[in-house]
């Protein structure tokens, strides 16, 4: 009969493809995982791998991993439910999240979490969008504060940031090295009608991927302007940095400026900001968890608190 721990040292197995890899994650020797998976091997009659160098999972194997993870995923929630009995705040909560809405969402709510309940133990995952869906599905995080468009149907999704203006960042030292003496006349124009058109000359710097990336990219289709893009980064911050340095302009959810611009003390930030977009669903925020999931107490007081603080950032729309 195959037993639990059979069962978990052949998933990560098959997760890992090598036998040492797998032994080094579960801290046991090589010799010590190779026994266990040739005992399953024995009882089930068939192999489970094909030894090769990744090692290659045979369709017997990958039958009995669809059943291993389901039984492997039913007593992980049993745990958390009997740790709730014995003790709700010796749960572990992990959260995922994007490293802008990091900043912009997380102090003041892990703040007030902290001070209502200091015992439990939360633990922050930065990733990006793309990656979230997978990391619940793995358990990897409990919780994941993300957009409506990167939920799938196995998750649900509580509304927490209903949408959110766009808006042009544009410091004078970018507009002046571009326009040299017309940039105060660029600036009236932007202050009386913005518009991508009026600074299609100047050099964009933008996130390479993402939901902004694909925000702007919309925006310049729809004006039919062909961008110059001067540099592409991995973050709309450091984007938003090296606009301030006279290097570009950028263009950025009105939430994610606000944050980086009062991190820094950039105070002359909004006249520097022209407003493109207004309240745009596609930079809505939910917080996501699977639907199968058993939600800890833990889970539901984050959860409770990040509502909260939805219902603050949308009375700010």
């Amino acid at each position: 009969m195959i037993n639990f721990l059979q069962m978990k040292y052949f998933a990560i197995v098959a997760e890992e493809r090598s036998f040492s890899a797998a032994a080094s994650r579960l801290y046991i020797s090589q010799q010590t995982v190779s026994a266990h998976i040739a005992q399953l091997e024995e009882e089930i009659g068939m192999p489970l791998f094909e030894r090769t160098r990744p090692l290659t999972i045979t369709p017997a194997g990958a039958c009995l991993l669809r059943s291993v993870k389901d039984h492997l995923f039913i007593n992980k929630q049993m745990e958390k439910e009997l740790q709730d009995m014995a003790d709700p705040n010796r749960n572990v909560l992990k959260i995922g999240v994007s490293h802008a809405y990091a900043r912009a969402l997380l102090p003041a709510l892990l703040q007030e979490f902290y001070h209502l309940y200091p015992e439990i133990n939360l633990q922050i995952y930065e990733m990006l969008y793309e990656r979230m869906d997978e990391a619940l599905a793995a358990c990897e995080v409990d919780l994941a504060i993300a957009r409506p468009s990167y939920s799938d149907a196995n998750l649900k999704f509580i509304p927490l940031k209903q949408a959110d203006d766009v808006f042009l960042y544009a410091p004078y030292r970018s507009l002046v090295s571009n326009y040299g003496a017309r940039a105060n006349s660029i600036i009236q124009q932007m202050r009386e009608h913005p518009s991508l058109d009026i600074v299609a000359r100047c050099p964009f710097i933008l996130p390479r991927s993402g939901t902004v990336r694909r925000g702007i990219q919309k925006m310049f289709r729809d004006a039919q302007i062909e961008p110059r893009i001067r540099i592409e980064t991995d973050t709309l911050e450091t984007a938003i940095f090296l606009c301030r340095n006279g290097l570009g302009i950028t263009v950025s959810p009105k939430l994610l400026l606000q944050t980086y611009a009062n991190s820094v003390g950039m105070a002359d930030y909004q006249d520097a900001s022209y407003l493109l977009s207004a309240k745009m669903p596609e930079h809505a925020l939910g917080i996501c968890y699977l639907d199968k999931i058993y939600i800890t107490d833990a889970m539901q007081k984050f959860i409770n608190l990040a509502i909260q603080a939805g219902e603050q950032l949308n009375g700010a729309l």
